[in-house]
């Protein structure tokens, strides 16, 4: 008799694929761009691509609310957004006469874009600065939201605001062509208002989305404005940030950046979160996270805070391989990813159950507990046959056939395109499972279909197991 394949693997720990893992990380595939010089994609956890696209120059990859992802297309200089089953369904871009910028365009919920562009204007900086030119293009930063017809219901332009000798000492604004601020990031706090990360003026500067004027600098020691005092966060004699990066509100209100720490002396990068009292006026840095072994990344760099807490670390520009790391609070990595022959630097790395389905339920009773969200399901139940204690699993369900496939015994005439990933948190506890596969078998023999596993996701060899046949949902 033929035997068709359903595959599981089953994880108390994770492994490796370059992506070395311990621990419980959380679900979903890495957005990394770049891949290579002109493309970007997800990657699952054995290393192996499950959507690869050609982006063009300057990569930049987004997760949206919706399942989905946008990008920047250096092609067509304008962001792709691309949903949940990985079709391309719109395009958005600053508006002209300004110019698309690779380093932030997202959207958020409302289906509303947030995009960053630039602009140049010819000044005469020759009165205001010490061999200046008197003809100077200077780059000013745009910030646009755009609703869902392409409208634009938000307009900031920095050279409204910032005035140019806000740039650090390392910025030599006696040049023809002088990037002054160099926004990377652009994000909405919890008021709705807005924060940008200004690189070459070493600040985060909050802006009032009504009127658009400033409410209030953040800056490391080489910023020449600064409104907070930084509490716990000197090294040396430095205080604070340096050519920052992908600053984030947490789940906890703290701001988290990347902090490139370009004009520090340690020359170390590290993630940094900051508990901001604006009635005090105090930074105080209540986390930070650096590698075991010395990493600076002098250009880049990008951090997520994952749904289960975790902290995904893109590492930018670095020299030892380091691509990316998920980290829990307390120092844990849950997973790393390293390449020994890096063919990119990736500008940013975000982590986003896109192109799967992934479900996390809290089992606390004998009793049938199917893994749906409202809008899509893993066709998985499980029902526990003991329970020491509450424990939480998760359930990812993958439409493509398993990486590295090694038989024990029988090897398959075919394998269906589905697999799923069991995470338990509590091993010990022991669990029947019940997989819907009636569309993924379709006209096959149900009894010729077998069902395999292995422990680890992408590692060792599949083993068949017993299974029944049920015609109904238990």
């Amino acid at each position: 008799m033929f035997a068709f394949l359903l595959l599981l693997a089953f994880l108390t720990d994770t492994p490796s694929l370059r992506i070395e893992t311990s621990g419980a990380r959380a679900s979903g595939y890495f957005l990394i761009g770049g891949l290579n010089v002109d493309s970007a994609g997800l990657v699952d956890n054995t290393g192996s691509f499950v959507h690869a696209i050609q982006t063009g120059p300057n990569i930049n990859q987004h997760p949206t609310p919706y399942r989905g992802y946008t990008y920047y297309d250096g092609l067509l200089r304008a962001y792709v957004v691309v949903d949940a089953s990985l079709r391309k369904i719109d395009t958005f871009n600053v508006t002209p006469p300004y110019t698309t910028d690779f380093h932030e365009g997202y959207q958020t919920r409302g289906r509303r874009y947030i995009a960053l562009g630039t602009e140049a204007r010819t000044l005469d900086l020759s009165g205001l600065i010490q061999g200046a030119s008197d003809s100077a293009h200077v780059i000013g930063a745009i910030v646009q939201e755009i609703d869902r017809r392409g409208r634009v219901t938000f307009e900031w332009r920095s050279l409204d605001h910032i005035p140019i000798t806000v740039a650090t000492p390392d910025i030599d604004l006696t040049h023809n062509r002088i990037d002054y601020l160099h926004v990377n990031a652009v994000i909405e706090d919890e008021t709705g208002d807005l924060i940008l990360s200004c690189r070459n003026a070493v600040q985060l500067i909050k802006i009032d989305r009504s009127s658009g004027s400033v409410e209030w600098v953040l800056g490391g020691s080489a910023s020449q404005r600064n409104d907070f005092t930084f509490v716990n966060d000197t090294v040396g004699d430095f205080v604070g940030f340096s050519h920052q990066h992908s600053p984030v509100v947490s789940n906890e209100g703290e701001i988290l950046l990347f902090d490139n720490g370009n004009l520090k002396s340690s020359r170390q990068s590290r993630v940094v979160a900051y508990k901001i009292n604006t009635t005090l006026m105090t930074a105080t840095k209540t986390w930070e996270y650096t590698p075991p072994y010395p990493t600076f990344s002098p250009t880049m760099g990008s951090v997520q805070q994952l749904e289960n807490g975790n902290i995904l670390i893109g590492w930018g520009t670095t020299q030892n391989g380091l691509v990316a790391t998920e980290v829990s609070r307390n120092g844990t990595i849950h997973a790393e990813i390293t390449t020994p022959h890096p063919l990119a630097f990736p500008y940013r790395v975000y982590k986003a159950p896109i192109a799967m389905t992934a479900v996390t339920k809290t089992i606390s009773d004998k009793e049938l507990v199917e893994f749906t969200t409202l809008d899509s399901t893993t066709k998985f139940t499980l029902l526990a046959n003991t329970l020491e204690d509450p424990t939480e699993v998760t359930i990812e369900r993958h439409t493509y056939p398993p990486n590295h496939i090694i038989y024990r015994d029988t090897i398959p005439c075919h394998v269906f395109p589905e697999r799923w990933v069991v995470m338990f948190n509590n091993p010990s506890n022991t669990y029947t499972a019940f997989i819907d596969v009636a569309r993924t078998i379709a006209e096959e023999d149900p009894s010729a279909v077998r069902v395999y596993y292995r422990p680890k996701e992408g590692v060792g060899e599949f083993v068949a197991v017993s299974a029944t046949q049920h015609e109904h949902p238990p």
